[in-house]
């Protein structure tokens, strides 16, 4: 029971140590079900670049996440909970925090599998199949554009950057929420409009993730 109790306060400070780094991700939110990637900053920079892009570019790893979200939303939407994923590029490894206490520990993979290696592992973790979502082209979103700061990392249902942060798109000069639903008659929503927000429902894809949000900076 010792020996026990050590390993988790060992795992608690090293979760510790890396929340309270400069850390850069995503986090993907659905109903009270939330997966959210971390990745050191100082990793950014130290790998051989083509790789690195396939990690930090918003049209490659995030969007392979939001298909997977999208894919199992019936799934995880009656869900409470939280899974952390923290991605270790340089030793190409990764661990999984749950909210439900559980950590899998350091995970090998190898960059051309790594999708498929997290994602196996977080559905196994979790108790839901697998399913295919390279299919899903388009994901469907209301993106709100304001040219005044807004608490992205508060209200945003999906979410892209430095953590915790705010979401700005450079090629749009405009910060932004990503939502899932917009209500209209919302107190969200009126604000939004008081501040001179714009709302536009579109299908996300991999090319308009890239011009919106470019890469992890």
């Amino acid at each position: 029971m010792r020996f026990r109790f050590i390993i988790m306060i060992a795992i608690a400070m090293h979760i510790g140590s890396i929340q309270a780094s400069s850390d850069v991700g995503f986090i993907i939110q659905q109903k009270n079900f939330t997966i959210t990637l971390r990745l050191g900053i100082a990793d950014i920079g130290e790998n051989d670049p083509s790789y690195e892009n396939e990690i930090i570019g918003a049209d490659k790893l995030f969007f392979s996440f939001m298909q997977w979200t999208v894919a199992h939303r019936t799934e995880l939407r009656d869900r409470d909970n939280a899974v952390t994923i923290y991605l270790d590029m340089t030793n190409k490894e990764f661990g999984i925090e749950s909210s439900n206490g559980t950590y899998t520990g350091n995970i090998e993979y190898t960059p051309d599998k790594m999708v498929v290696t997290i994602l196996n592992k977080v559905e196994s973790l979790l108790g839901i199949q697998h399913k295919n979502f390279n299919n899903i082209n388009e994901i469907p979103l209301f993106i709100v554009r304001s040219s005044e700061y807004i608490d992205t990392y508060r209200l945003s249902d999906i979410y892209f950057g430095s953590i915790p942060s705010y979401m700005y798109s450079h090629s749009e000069n405009n910060y932004l929420l990503l939502k899932w639903e917009w209500d209209k008659d919302s107190e969200l929503a009126r604000q939004m409009d008081a501040a001179g927000a714009t709302v536009h429902q579109t299908g996300l894809t991999r090319e308009l993730s890239k011009k919106l949000l470019d890469k992890l900076d």
